[in-house]
């Protein structure tokens, strides 16, 4: 399934946190803040990334682990899985305040 990400950072802490994660080639768009649109919880960034995968919202799956990304998702009409920390988890991708989309 092709794959976005959406977040509240910056893009280029984004792409630093997928290459740190060594998921930087699993993403075929980054969606941010650096785009101009507002944060969380505005549905704008989800709406923008589930747009660049030309992917109806209808077929859009969108996990989030904060509250605000909950709230945006619902809001954008997406499906969305809340995903909550584990703190013996590698935190690399829950630091950066990373999400992920998929379509399919």
């Amino acid at each position: 399934f092709p794959m976005a990400v959406g977040t509240n950072a910056e893009t280029s802490v984004a792409r630093a946190s997928l290459r740190a994660a060594g998921l930087d080639d699993r993403f075929s768009h980054i969606v941010s803040v650096s785009d101009g649109l507002p944060t969380k919880p505005a549905p704008d960034i989800f709406l923008k990334a589930a747009a660049k995968l030309a992917c109806p919202t209808a077929q859009t799956l969108v996990f989030e682990d904060s509250d605000e990304g909950v709230s945006a998702a619902l809001a954008a009409g997406l499906d969305v899985v809340q995903l909550f920390e584990d703190k013996k988890a590698d935190t690399t991708m829950q630091s950066s305040g990373l999400q992920s989309m998929s379509c399919g």
